[in-house]
């Protein structure tokens, strides 16, 4: 196990500030490669060269004479049963002795504590890698990964989604939080999680594909996230795409139409926290918003909508949201708006005598919430 110099740093430093004696970290070679006396780094210290050959600490005093060496007490670091390095503390043997094992066993711990992490983000990235593979680049997936992992997430016998999680003032502090989450869950519960979530940070959003057998023990996760963006005082925004067995990138793109209405709150329901989460599969006209119809839907809305301003256009939009929420209940529709009823009557005649539609008629109230919805998508 190669530990690197700026990791045996951190460890001699945080050992320093517990017993206040200067702490050496060498490797097996013998070579100083961390230590509180900066000038002692990059030195061969002989002693601990011995310790490290023969598993066994050593104390040194004043009449001792080991090349490089001062002192003290050097320690072996072992992990599983093998010497890593040489941990020293500097000082009078009288008074350093006590420390020797105690410190020794802080070092292994912190190293473990380092290697673990380090499994977890080489994981992580590996996770990354696949993913974007399965999002991105489906055809060339077969000649990247072994069978195993082809079998995992390209068989028909399960269905799969991805979900996109957009923050609506993005954190570098929320994604880690997040990802821990998500990780911490995986390591608690690994007959559920293993081989059935992946996740990664993407454009400012966080991406999970997940197999929707583990649809519940996810939504737990799921909170645990929306109560880490409610900490920080900020909006979540959940997207769910499709259910695909294999089409992924079809999952994705889904999944980002959908995030663009939970981010407008069209079709959203917010929860008492503030926080919007939409399923593609909700979707209705919404899906009729592609970009390759644009020119169509700008001929629709100049045609019912085109006598309206900006202003009206924003304040009919939120009525006619909530006509269909309310299924047409003038009651609790200007409830909603703190409105009076007639002056919510007033405002439904103003737009049939600019638009010629009635969104108290069926067929109108169609026609007049495809072209608002149109018309706050292209930005109008």
């Amino acid at each position: 196990m190669n530990i690197s110099p700026s990791i045996a740093q951190q460890i001699v430093e945080s050992m320093k500030s517990i017993i206040n004696q200067d702490i050496n970290f060498i490797n097996t070679n013998g070579t100083i490669i961390a230590s509180t006396d900066k000038s002692r780094i990059g030195t061969f210290h002989e002693a601990g060269k011995y310790v490290a050959d023969n598993k066994q600490p050593i104390i040194i005093d004043a009449n001792d004479h080991w090349q490089g060496s001062r002192p003290g007490i050097n320690q072996p670091v072992t992990i599983n049963d093998e010497v890593v390095a040489v941990i020293g503390i500097t000082g009078k043997p009288q008074e350093v002795t006590t420390y020797g094992s105690i410190i020794r066993k802080m070092t292994e711990i912190l190293i473990l504590q380092e290697d673990f992490q380090f499994m977890c983000q080489r994981e992580q990235e590996c996770d990354r890698m696949l993913l974007e593979d399965l999002i991105f680049y489906p055809d060339d997936f077969a000649d990247r990964w072994d069978e195993a992992t082809l079998s995992n997430w390209r068989s028909n016998e399960d269905y799969k989604r991805i979900i996109i999680i957009k923050l609506s003032q993005p954190t570098d502090y929320f994604f880690q939080e997040a990802r821990s989450t998500l990780t911490r869950q995986t390591l608690v519960q690994p007959r559920i999680f293993r081989n059935r979530l992946l996740f990664m940070e993407r454009e400012q959003n966080l991406v999970i594909l997940y197999k929707e057998s583990i649809d519940k023990n996810l939504a737990y996760c799921l909170d645990l996230i929306k109560q880490q963006a409610l900490k920080q005082d900020n909006q979540l925004y959940i997207a769910y795409g499709s259910q695909v067995h294999r089409d992924f990138t079809l999952s994705y793109k889904d999944a980002q139409l959908a995030l663009k209405f939970a981010s407008k709150q069209v079709l959203s329901p917010t929860d008492t926290k503030g926080n919007t989460t939409i399923h593609y599969d909700n979707l209705t006209i919404e899906l009729l918003l592609a970009k390759e119809n644009q020119h169509r839907q700008e001929t629709l809305c100049k045609k019912v909508l085109g006598k309206l301003t900006n202003k009206e256009l924003d304040e009919f939009y939120t009525i006619i949201l909530q006509f269909e929420k309310y299924n047409g209940s003038i009651a609790h529709v200007s409830e909603k708006l703190f409105i009076h009823k007639n002056t919510l009557q007033y405002k439904i005649q103003k737009l049939l005598r600019l638009t010629g539609y009635d969104m108290r008629q069926y067929h109108d109230f169609m026609i007049l919430r495809l072209a608002f919805t149109i018309a706050n998508e292209l930005g109008r």
